[in-house]
């Protein structure tokens, strides 16, 4: 007869890592603290080219803070047609201003670090639903760039399609960075919350076996 060990193993083998690693109490709590403190760095360029124009951070983007002009000169007039908002023909911008998906990635990160801390049995299911939201509004952040930009440089005529078609948004490697992290957030959650179901039924089955030897 198979002890309760041996059969909640049979009934979870192949759904998470049998290691220690993913058992670690804070180890999403470093993960969200470190996706957290990359929105410090630059998220995104605009670039001509090569050419970084102007960069912001992910905080920046998130609070809406003035972009930071990395070339001056007559390329600057490309900037202003993507960040102003003065009296624009257009609606379509980058424009100035907090950022909707930036703050609820932001706002889903720290969420998430601070149910990581918790000592509560749904834990693992708070932090995995915070590292979901995290990683949508970053990438539906990266889509409403291109989209925007797109829109917005074809606003600016055809007499600048050589112009439109060299300058462009891109994210950096902090930017990927941060979304790995809370990926990384989102496995491991899922992994954790996979080996509480393993431990619950395992005492269930050594509950079971044990209630059996006593009675035989």
């Amino acid at each position: 007869m198979e002890t309760g060990e041996s059969q909640a193993q049979a009934h979870t083998s192949g759904i998470v890592p049998s290691g220690d690693f993913v058992r670690k109490r804070y180890l999403t709590s470093w993960l969200f603290g470190l996706g957290i403190l990359l929105f410090l760095l630059p998220f995104s360029e605009i670039k001509c080219s090569s050419t970084t124009l102007a960069e912001n951070s992910g905080l920046g983007i998130a609070l809406g803070w003035q972009w930071k002009v990395a070339m001056v000169g007559k390329n600057s007039e490309w900037l202003d047609k993507l960040t102003k908002d003065a009296s624009s023909e257009t609606k379509n911008k980058l424009k100035e201003k907090p950022n909707v998906f930036a703050l609820v990635a932001l706002f889903a990160g720290f969420a998430g670090l601070i149910f990581s801390l918790l000592k509560n049995e749904n834990r693992s299911l708070f932090t995995m639903s915070a590292g979901i939201l995290a990683v949508l509004m970053l990438v539906a952040l990266m889509i409403q760039f291109k989209l925007v930009l797109q829109s917005s440089l074809s606003d600016a005529g055809s007499k600048n399609d050589f112009m439109n078609s060299i300058i462009r948004v891109q994210f950096t490697f902090w930017y990927y960075f941060s979304l790995l992290l809370f990926g990384g957030t989102v496995f491991v959650s899922f992994c954790q919350h996979k080996l509480q179901l393993q431990d619950a039924l395992k005492k269930a089955y050594d509950f079971e076996f044990e209630k059996q030897q006593h009675l035989s």
